[in-house]
């Protein structure tokens, strides 16, 4: 019987979050729809365009980024910190 209750009040907060990102999201609609009702087809294709290039140039950046090697002089030790402050140590294969 405890189970269910569990699951009863698991159910209940996930149904009232459900709901308050609803009513969020409904205002948030709202707003928008105020603020571009003025707005002519062709301006706000082109925002639509413009915002999407820069994101997906963003995505490619951070993409092509994350996969390069890091930068930093060739001959230079790799220092790597610990969690304790004052500790650090050297890659081992590097000589300093």
């Amino acid at each position: 019987m405890k189970a269910t209750k569990e699951i009863d009040t698991r159910q209940n907060s996930d149904n009232e979050l459900s709901k308050l990102l609803c009513e969020g999201a409904q205002k948030c609609a709202g707003h928008l729809n105020r603020f571009f009702a003025d707005w002519k087809a062709v301006r706000l294709k082109i925002l639509l365009l413009s915002f999407c290039l820069f994101t997906g140039c963003y995505c490619l950046f951070l993409i092509i980024n994350g996969l390069l090697p890091a930068k930093g002089p060739p001959g230079q030790p790799i220092v790597q910190h610990l969690n304790v402050p004052g500790k650090q140590f050297s890659h081992p294969n590097k000589k300093q």
